[in-house]
């Protein structure tokens, strides 16, 4: 009996508090993973004799927000007196803070490995003992956005009975991944700017899947379009210094 009174008193009040305590349930589920980037060389491997080193400056920023973030486009609730369903859509930008490697050194670490495998030249850090740093390459992240949509559609079924069984039914989804990555990148020598270009991806991940854990996989979804994005990013980046490189070796 206790039950059923608990049901209808549910049944009156959860629409009014449905709407926040969901978008803060998906906020803070989010908040308990981690996701890795990932990039994986898929560039032939540059043969000839490399006889150049263009240093890397320290990438400054990520230029994207430090918490992943939870946005409520559209929920439904629908309360019947031994049946509710609720039905939210939530956009969901990605947060640094969910990354177990920090943007900025992954872009960098990408940057490092891809040119010293497929270009003319050698990349190295700035960092470096050596003092004669003809070639210098600037990065700059002027934009960095991964978003996606979670799609959470849920049941709850009280069935009056001896036993006053209660059931919980919920189907989720992923969908709508998208990466928005802008990069200029400029290479000098001696102080003098030999090129200055920005690289725009725009890329985006198909999945629309149903998840038991929609969590982790829209994290680790969102990871994915960013490492993509990334690697169509730095690929774009090499092989334009690649020949701008080639072209220098070719005057001496």
């Amino acid at each position: 009996m206790k039950n059923r009174i608990f049901v209808i008193f549910i049944s009156c009040f959860l629409p009014f508090f449905y709407s926040c305590q969901s978008r803060k349930s998906v906020q803070k589920d989010l908040e308990t993973f981690e996701s890795d980037l990932d990039y994986e060389f898929t560039t032939p491997v540059y043969t000839e004799e490399v006889n150049k080193t263009v240093y890397l400056d320290f990438i400054e920023q990520s230029n994207m927000d430090y918490f992943t973030t939870v946005e409520k486009k559209k929920s439904i609730f629908i309360p019947l007196l031994f049946y509710n369903l609720s039905k939210g859509k939530f956009r969901i930008t990605l947060g640094e803070k969910s990354l177990v490697q920090p943007y900025r050194e992954f872009l960098t670490d990408a940057l490092l490995a891809e040119c010293s495998r497929s270009t003319c030249f050698n990349l190295e850090d700035a960092t470096s003992e050596d003092t004669d740093k003809e070639y210098i390459l600037t990065i700059k992240i002027l934009n960095n956005k991964t978003t996606s949509i979670i799609e959470k559609d849920e049941s709850f079924v009280f069935i009056p009975s001896e036993e006053e069984i209660e059931l919980e039914l919920g189907t989720h989804k992923v969908k709508d991944i998208y990466t928005d990555l802008s990069v200029s990148a400029r290479l000098s020598k001696k102080d003098k700017i030999l090129v200055e270009k920005v690289f725009t991806t725009n890329y985006e991940l198909i999945q629309s899947k149903k998840y038991p854990n929609v969590s982790e996989e829209c994290l680790g979804n969102m990871s994915e379009s960013l490492s993509l994005a990334t690697k169509k990013t730095v690929e774009d980046i090499t092989s334009f210094l690649h020949l701008i490189m080639l072209n220098e070796s070719s005057n001496k």
